[in-house]
């Protein structure tokens, strides 16, 4: 096996089934204007391949080990960059799109989902059986995905690597109408490295270098509302779970992450309020799942998370699911006088959202679960009345 661009021209076999397109032919379609593909450095080969298996695993969860499961994952979420689980490679990947793109969701600026551009990287360890097929679905998973998201790649790069296989999305930028201008022939001439040219470092977000329009923990204000918005509207299953690489699976798939236009359509409402102001605080949730963000996001002040309302939306009666399971989305605070405003946003562009409860000022920090009824209309207008009395006071 060759460790250069020549695996992304290669024809694959994968289980005996030919697969019509090449990686290249895959990633081709959603090269940023300007970007070429170079021709292979060595000679095409043919790449003959199994899939992975997923574990089916008998691991039970339950919810009185939450707290446990807990800290083990804001434990393994310190450590260096997850390994992509060979029979989920796919939905990883999509993940780890999403993830990318959301993280950016805060910065600073003016842009829109379709202005962002982003180079691909794969460090993969091309020889065990298994792994060429997880690779071929990894760059199939990630090319349409782009494709069908309109956000353009810049590079792809393959990295050998002998100790597991990792993907990531680097160097997001937002593209603007004078970069094509400004982009000269030399500049532009690579969309696909060999690894000789690359390092693994990988460069800060959009978010990073020009700094974010909202905090990123929660405000001490009893006067909000915390909502959670998922940005897919798949199912919640634990497959390829930051929690199952710990504890082991459960049997369950992974998450179907195969809605792009309703990405596309959370992300534009949730990045007009966060450019409006009208978003106090926010959090990425990926990794970990809502549990996770919600830890992360309640790091300074105590807070309740009800769930009953995602129960009930999702028929799902398994909490360790819905806490625990990697859909992609956001955690976000707003003013209690805001809540129709955003009522009236999502409802437009039929985004569903669920409010998750309010800031415990009783409680220190983290998060709290709560096995309460959801917060519904009437308690939300009741917090709003109790806050238009009291400035009537005032």
């Amino acid at each position: 096996m060759t460790n250069d661009s020549s695996v992304f021209y290669s024809e694959y076999i994968i289980d005996g089934v030919r697969q019509e397109l090449t990686p290249a032919q895959i990633l081709g379609e959603c090269l940023a204007d300007g970007y070429v593909l170079p021709e292979a450095q060595t000679g095409i080969v043919q790449i003959v391949d199994e899939p992975a298996n997923p574990d089916t695993g008998i691991f039970h969860y339950d919810l009185t080990g939450c707290q446990e499961y807990s800290a083990a994952v804001r434990q393994s979420m310190d450590l260096p960059a997850r390994e992509v689980p060979a029979a989920y490679s796919g939905a990883f990947t999509r993940l780890s799109i999403a993830k990318c793109l959301i993280d950016n969701i805060w910065a600073n600026g003016h842009f829109s989902l379709n202005e962002i551009t982003v180079d691909l990287q794969w460090n993969w360890n091309c020889e065990p059986v298994g792994n060429m097929a997880s690779f071929y679905f990894s760059v199939e998973a990630a090319g349409q995905y782009l494709y069908d998201l309109g956000v353009r790649v810049r590079k792809c790069v393959l990295i050998p690597s002998e100790c597991g296989n990792r993907f990531s999305v680097c160097r997001p930028e937002v593209w603007h109408e004078t970069l094509e201008e400004s982009v000269s022939s030399e500049d532009a001439a690579v969309g696909f490295q060999a690894d000789s040219e690359m390092t693994d470092i990988l460069l800060p977000s959009i978010e990073k270098i020009f700094g974010r329009m909202c905090g990123d923990s929660v405000i001490p204000d009893g006067k909000t509302w915390l909502i959670y918005i998922p940005f897919d509207t798949c199912s919640y299953r634990l497959g390829g779970s930051l929690l199952t690489e710990i504890f082991g699976e459960n049997g369950d798939p992974a998450p179907e992450i195969r809605d792009p236009d309703y990405f596309i359509d959370c992300y534009e409402v949730v990045r007009e309020l966060v450019e409006d102001g009208v978003i106090l605080s926010g959090v990425t949730v990926a990794d970990g799942g809502l549990m996770a963000a919600s830890d992360n996001f309640c790091s300074k002040t105590g807070c309740e998370i009800n769930v009953s309302g995602i129960e009930s939306a999702y028929s799902e009666t398994d909490k360790v699911r819905i806490l625990f399971s990697e859909v992609p989305g956001v955690l976000v605070q707003i003013r209690d006088s805001d809540y129709d405003y955003v009522d009236s946003q999502f409802l437009l562009q039929d985004v569903a959202y669920y409010p998750g409860g309010q800031p415990d000022l009783t409680e220190s920090s983290g998060a709290r679960i709560s096995e309460g009824r959801r917060p519904d209309v009437l308690s939300i207008l009741s917090a709003l009345l109790q806050e238009q009395q009291s400035e009537g006071e005032d």
